[in-house]
C-alpha cells in the first residue's frame, strides 16, 4: 500500500512540528510515497511564508528548498501531475463536498490521491480528512 502525503504532512518531514515524528515513521516504512505535483509549489510557499514570519532563517529556508528540490530530482517521491482526469474529479468533489468546506486546492490533493490508486492519505487537516473518509479513503491524521 502506498502513502499519499498532502502538503501539510510533507512539510512535517522538512520542518519539526507536531506530527513530524509520526510522518517520519510512516515514510520510513513505506517505499511508495506519492504527492500531488501541486504540493511541491505549496511547500515552497510554506517555507517562504515561514521565512517571512521569521520562523525560519534564510539559510534554513534555502536548505529546506534544496532538500525539496533534491527529492523531486531523485525521484524519491512519485508526483502525480495535474491532468484533465484530476481536474474533472476535483470538480466532482467540490460539487459533492464544497458545502462541507472543501477548498479548491484540497480537492486537487484529494482527486490526485483517488487517481493514484490504493493509497493511505496522510494529512493534518481534519476537515479534508473527513471528506476523504466519505470518499472511501483510509486517512491517517498526523499532528
Amino acid at each position: 500500500m502506498a502513502l499519499f502525503l498532502d502538503t501539510s504532512a510533507f512539510v512535517k518531514l522538512l520542518i519539526e512540528e507536531p506530527g513530524s515524528a509520526e510522518v517520519r515513521r510512516l515514510v520510513a516504512t513505506e517505499r511508495d510515497i506519492i504527492m500531488a505535483r501541486l504540493a511541491y509549489l505549496e511547500c515552497i510557499g510554506t517555507i517562504r511564508r515561514k521565512q517571512g514570519e521569521q520562523l525560519l532563517t534564510s539559510s534554513v529556508a534555502n536548505d529546506l528548498l534544496k532538500t525539496l528540490r533534491q527529492s523531486l530530482i531523485a525521484g524519491t517521491i512519485r508526483f502525480i501531475p495535474f491532468s484533465d482526469a484530476i481536474e474533472n474529479r476535483a470538480v466532482a468533489l467540490l460539487d459533492a463536498h464544497g458545502d462541507s468546506g472543501l477548498r479548491t486546492l484540497d480537492a486537487i490533493h484529494l482527486a490526485s490521491c483517488l487517481e493514484s490508486g490504493g493509497s493511505d492519505f496522510v494529512l493534518a487537516d481534519r476537515k479534508l480528512g473527513d471528506v476523504a473518509r466519505r470518499e472511501g479513503i483510509n486517512v491517517i491524521l498526523a499532528g
